[in-house]
């Protein structure tokens, strides 16, 4: 009966251990998604106020009503670019293109002259020619 009691006891403190083990395990994981999702936050934070100071040098000169004459639409970049409304959307799409915009009540936006600046960054070699 003893051996009985032990055994019990036992599987009890084993089971306290893994509970135990799976909240330390949960809450470090938490934390390591909450430090993930506030460096992500402040890296967003700081691409919006790069965007924000960009865009206040460039509409510090100009005129109010002149101020939208330099905001495109993904069909105005499109055509400004030359390419297809689908095209403009795949490079919005790819990360790595990093292509300056905004994003406003679920309507995308570019700014000419920042559109300008990334094509003058975006050289790329294709065999002989040059693509932009």
């Amino acid at each position: 009966m003893n051996n009985k009691r032990s055994l019990i006891a036992l599987f009890i403190a084993f089971s306290f251990v893994v509970v135990l083990s799976n909240m330390i395990t949960a809450k470090y994981i938490e934390d390591k998604v909450n430090n993930k999702i506030r460096a992500e936050i402040e890296s967003l934070s700081y691409q919006v106020m790069q965007v924000r100071h960009s865009t206040d040098a460039v509409y510090s000169n100009t005129k109010p009503e002149e101020r939208w004459n330099d905001v495109m639409a993904p069909t105005e970049l499109a055509k400004y670019l030359d390419i297809k409304l689908d095209q403009v959307y795949n490079i919005i799409d790819d990360k790595e293109s990093e292509i300056p915009y905004v994003f406003i009540e679920g309507a995308y936006r570019f700014n000419k002259d920042a559109i300008d600046k990334w094509l003058a960054s975006r050289k790329v070699i294709v065999g002989e020619s040059i693509v932009y």
